[in-house]
């Protein structure tokens, strides 16, 4: 027959992996047809051979029967994840629904990534939180019995353990360590006939063994290998490749020589036994040092082992780190066992990466290429799309906390301010700060560049901390930027105006918060005069400067200027091309919204609040300030008609959780007033007066003395008074005129007149100007309304 008229026909089941032997190779299929109609996700690729276990399958099905979740735990690359396989395959016809979840990072993300099949019925714009609701209330009503299983999860993430002991499935859970409140099965090294066996499977040569070649073997498997099941595997792979016998193969894998080494933190943690640890880490080493790689397949391995292991790596990426190409390599590693292969992606395993990692000096000339690609890839500008960019973080992160230690040019590296910018904007301050704590030192004023660099770091770093609600030090790292970077004199790029344009924005935008209005706007101007010398593909940050100046004039009082500031900005955002989804908008949006409150524009107003919530919950993993502060704005926006009043507590509430964590900021005494008012809770509102009488701050947001007051007045008006009072003196000490003075005037008038004290009303009546409250037409109508309601004095 003709070779090129040959055709092979393979049936292989869904999910399912044939391989084939030929004179020129190995053919290997796996099947993608689409799931059974009871499989929620791809199910996993079945082991090509699954030896032995007998009668650890059956116990396993047996305890799984019986407790309904159970732990499958042992050592790294002992067998754990095979015979999960194997169960999920042999129970997965006794279930309604079958699920297979490769844990990544935490629960949430993990089953939304792999539950594919499953119809939320819910908007395409629906939050992960939404969906990840919708589906743990399938799991829990689901008519019919579920089999989850969770592949290599990690031990110590209690929350997630306790949600998926709530669960009324049979769970099955993989993982290194064992874990308290699940019943726990140890899955331990194979004996020797069953080590045997397993070498076999692998090794394509097995009729051409003589008698010394079997009696090698034993002690090749339990001596040298320890019974270790992926190291076996490796073995026969590696035998198989080079050609050698085992006697040649055993007498040069005793006579290498593997680097001592201390084990990485990511091992460490979940590797159990440590003495057996190091044993497997130095014969799997000693394996890859017997592989014969080429240049090309040594540097995937070398990259790829300094990633987080289990990392499904996008093989474009991979591609574009690599300064040699070779279109074997991937295929040569995965016969070999180095790597396994998905259609768009690669991965290691947690073990193999370790030991490829201890076995070379990575370099960084050896990381340069990708660490490059990192920092472009991270950059908004180049790439908008924040899931991309935050692996892109993760990858980083992992990096420096490996190489940190070994050559300080890792540390030097702008990806690690990217990673740390990313981090910052998804709400991980800590991971943030951990990464601008490690490229500020190694970025002195000396080096080029030097004075330029630290000033953009120090302003990254009082973002953090303004995003952590902590202003006074937000505005102490944000001076510290300004004073380096106007120490630069002979600087006129493009680059140099942008940077300083953006640090006064940072100074400015912190002074607004702290109140200090004459500054704030004095920073604003120096910012808008710099930003006619920025490039335009720098626009977008032009865009955030005027939405920092619109949020300066709202603070002030000026709503109606603030509106048509804002309006500029979203027409600036859309002209950039700033995708919807991001963090820019929806930090405008939040502001923006509450100043169409202020102007009486309902409709609008709530419009935006929604986008601005439903945005920040896509983004952020939990709730933070961010949140919080859009879930006070819905309050207020519902607080408006009385009959919501009900639904305005419920944002006020959830708001008021995450802000009694922050000490710093008066979040938690406004959303008590707040509370006090919409539920007519006096204690509420005595308890929030408290709060502000004990605290050390000498100023609070006007809303805040506003709502105190408001929530005060009923049942404690000499308190409202006394609030008034000194929110009165408070204003006094700013530069410009705030309409809420006014506004508060009005509310001190009216508390007189209800306590009979004629003289004090009209004393403050005599003190109210109108004019004053043209920037804000709800400030206006409200304080009107009041007056009206009060008999000439």
């Amino acid at each position: 027959m003709n070779r090129d008229d040959m055709h092979i026909t393979i049936n292989v089941s869904p999910g399912g992996q044939a391989n084939i032997a030929s004179e020129n190779g190995t053919i290997q299929a796996i099947c993608s047809s689409p799931a059974p109609a009871w499989c929620l996700t791809r199910p996993p690729v079945k082991n090509c051979f699954f030896v032995g276990r007998k009668r650890e399958k059956a116990e396993t099905k047996q305890r799984l029967s019986v407790y309904h979740k159970l732990l499958l735990h042992g050592i790294g690359g002992v067998g754990k994840t095979a015979l999960a396989k194997a169960v999920y395959f042999d129970l997965q016809k006794q279930y309604a629904h079958v699920a297979w979840v490769d844990f990544e990072d935490n629960l949430k993300d993990s089953l939304l990534r792999c539950v594919l099949f499953f119809d939320y019925q819910l908007p395409v714009t629906a939050s992960e939180q939404e969906r990840y609701h919708k589906l743990i209330h399938f799991f829990t009503n689901a008519k019919g019995n579920i089999l989850l299983v969770i592949d290599n999860f990690k031990a110590g993430i209690t929350e997630d353990l306790s949600e998926l002991m709530r669960l009324p499935c049979d769970i099955l859970v993989t993982s290194r360590g064992e874990m308290d409140g699940i019943s726990c099965f140890p899955v331990d090294r194979p004996e020797e006939d069953e080590c045997k066996e397993l070498f076999l499977t692998y090794y394509p040569y097995r009729a051409e063994l003589s008698v010394r070649d079997n009696n090698t073997l034993s002690g090749l498997l339990v001596q040298d290998l320890k019974r270790h099941t992926l190291s076996i595997e490796l073995a026969a792979k590696a035998i198989a490749y080079s050609g050698d016998s085992i006697d040649v193969f055993r007498e040069k894998f005793n006579h290498v020589n593997f680097p001592q080494k201390e084990l990485g933190v990511s091992v460490v943690s979940d590797w159990n036994d440590p003495y057996l640890r190091e044993d497997i880490a130095i014969q799997i080493g000693k394996i890859y040092q017997l592989s014969e790689l080429t240049p090309p397949e040594e540097e995937i391995t070398k990259l790829v082992s300094i990633l987080p292991p289990f990392s499904r790596i996008a093989k474009n990426d991979l591609q574009s780190w690599l300064s040699s190409k070779d279109p074997y390599a991937l295929a040569s590693l995965e016969s070999r066992g180095w790597i396994q292969q998905e259609s768009t992606s690669i991965f290691m395993h947690e073990v193999v990466c370790e030991c490829v990692y201890r076995y070379h000096e990575i370099k960084f000339t050896d990381c340069q290429r990708m660490l490059d690609n990192l920092e472009r890839r991270m950059n908004y500008e180049q790439d908008g799309n924040l899931l991309l960019r935050i692996r892109y973080a993760e990858y980083t992160l992992h990096i420096i906390r490996l190489k940190k230690g070994e050559d300080i040019a890792f540390c030097q590296h702008l990806a690690v301010k990217d990673a740390a910018l990313v981090f910052k904007e998804i709400g991980k301050y800590a991971y943030s700060k951990e990464l601008l704590d490690t490229i500020i030192p190694h970025c002195g004023e000396d080096k080029p560049g030097g004075n330029l660099l630290l000033a953009e770091l120090y302003n990254n770093y009082s973002k953090v901390y303004s995003m952590q609600s902590n202003v006074e030090m937000a505005l102490s790292w944000a001076l510290k930027a300004e004073e380096c970077i106007d120490k630069i004199k002979d600087d006129t790029s493009s680059n140099y105006y942008y940077q300083k344009m953006v640090i006064k924005k940072t100074v400015g935008t912190h002074f607004t918060n702290l109140g200090k209005y004459d500054l704030a706007r004095k920073k604003m101007e120096e910012a808008i005069k710099l930003s006619s010398y920025v490039s335009k593909e720098m626009q977008l940050q032009v865009a955030n400067m005027y939405s920092d100046y619109s949020f300066l004039l709202s603070s002030m009082g000026d709503f109606s200027g603030s509106a048509q500031n804002y309006e500029q900005v979203l027409g600036l955002y859309d002209k950039c091309g700033l995708p919807k989804e991001n963090t820019w908008r929806y930090t405008t949006y939040t502001n923006y919204a509450d100043v169409l409150l202020h102007n009486c524009c309902y409709g609008e107003s709530i419009q935006y609040a929604f986008l601005a919530l439903e945005g920040k919950y896509k983004i952020y993993e939990a709730d933070n300030l961010a949140i919080a502060n859009v879930l006070m704005l819905m309050g207020n926006i519902f607080r408006r008609e009385k009959r919501m009043w009900d639904i305005a507590a419920l944002f006020y509430q959830k708001a008021d959780k995450v802000f009694r964590l922050r000490p710093g900021c008066d979040g938690h005494c406004d959303a008590l007033a707040c509370l006090s008012i919409v539920t007519h809770n006096s204690d509420l509102a005595q308890c929030a007066f408290d709060m502000m009488k004990e605290s050390e701050r000498n100023n609070y947001c006007v809303d805040t003395y506003i709502d105190l007051i408001l929530a005060l007045q009923d049942q404690f008006p000499e308190k409202a008074i006394f609030v008034g009072n000194w929110s009165l003196k408070c204003l006094e000490k700013s530069a410009v005129r705030h309409p809420a003075e006014q506004y508060i005037i009005a509310l001190l008038v009216q508390l007189y007149y209800k306590m009979g004290d004629r003289i004090q009303a009209k004393y403050y009546l005599q003190h109210i100007e109108m004019e004053e409250m043209e920037g804000s037409s709800w400030y206006y109508k409200t304080t009107k309304d009041i007056l009206s309601k009060v008999p000439l004095l």
